[in-house]
C-alpha cells in the first residue's frame, strides 16, 4: 500500500506501508520518502506498533506504545510481505 504522509520538516511525500495483526494490535511498517530518498543509498525501515480500545458510544482510541527505525537496508531491496512470528 502507497499512503501520503507529511514529514517533520513539512514536506509532503509518499511511502510504502505494510499493516500487520500483532496479538489484536497494529504493527506499521514503512518506508519514508524523504527529499533526499532517491540519492540515499540505503532505505531505512519503520515500526510503530498500535493498542486499541473501545471507548464509551462505540469510540475506538488507538495508543501508539512504540515507534522506531528497526532495519537498514540496500537501496535494491524489494519489500515483498510482512509476517508476524512468536517465538
Amino acid at each position: 500500500m502507497e499512503v501520503l504522509h507529511k514529514s517533520e520538516d513539512g514536506l509532503a511525500g509518499r511511502c510504502l506501508v505494510q499493516i500487520v495483526n500483532h496479538g489484536g494490535k497494529l504493527l506499521v511498517i514503512w518506508v519514508p520518502r524523504t527529499k533526499e530518498y532517491r540519492a540515499e543509498r540505503k532505505r531505512r525501515i519503520w515500526c510503530a506498533r498500535i493498542a486499541f480500545e473501545k471507548r464509551r458510544e462505540g469510540e475506538i482510541w488507538g495508543k501508539l506504545e512504540w515507534v522506531n527505525e528497526v532495519l537498514t537496508v540496500t537501496k535494491s531491496y524489494k519489500f515483498l510481505s510482512s509476517l508476524f512470528i512468536t517465538i
